[in-house]
């Protein structure tokens, strides 16, 4: 599944904003098989692959409030 970075900056607002688990479960559905694929290019080990993955999601839900500064950030870059 791909998403337009107009849906995927929805999905971070949501989130940062309202909290939003079904934008966190969008943005984790699309999102989940190319960081686990990722993870396991690096590690080698599917069980540790999906392990560190779902880190990252966890990781990002607990920090969501950040989101907005990460966007500012991009916004800058481009």
């Amino acid at each position: 599944m791909s998403a337009s970075p107009e849906t995927v900056r929805y999905w971070l607002n949501q989130m940062a904003f309202h909290h939003d688990k079904r934008a966190f479960r969008a943005f984790f559905d699309c999102f989940y098989a190319d960081a686990y694929r990722v993870a396991l290019f690096h590690v080698q080990d599917r069980e540790t692959a999906e392990e560190l993955t779902s880190d990252v999601f966890l990781k990002l839900w607990d920090r969501r409030t950040t989101l907005t500064e990460v966007q500012y950030a991009l916004s800058i870059i481009h």
